[in-house]
């Protein structure tokens, strides 16, 4: 989650934001839904490789989502590649 909001989707090496900023965001979203949240992202480790599921138009896009009984979040990330 840290990575999708301090680095561009598509060029990778283009920061949008301070790190140290993006990671205190992503550790606060992520400790609110607490441990026994369920977690699911759009892109899964496969082999040497890696597959996605796009749930945008954008060229590329990324998700990461939590959740319990009581809470939602979730980290959305596009570009144009």
């Amino acid at each position: 989650m840290t990575n999708l909001s301090a680095f561009d989707v598509v060029y990778l090496r283009s920061l949008l934001r301070d790190c140290d900023h993006a990671e205190r965001e992503a550790t606060r979203g992520a400790k609110l839904p607490g441990r026994d949240a369920s977690w699911v992202t759009n892109t899964e480790g496969m082999g040497n490789g890696r597959a996605w599921t796009p749930v945008t138009r954008h060229g590329m896009d990324v998700v990461g989502a939590g959740t319990t009984a009581e809470f939602f979040v979730i980290r959305l990330a596009w570009g144009y590649d």
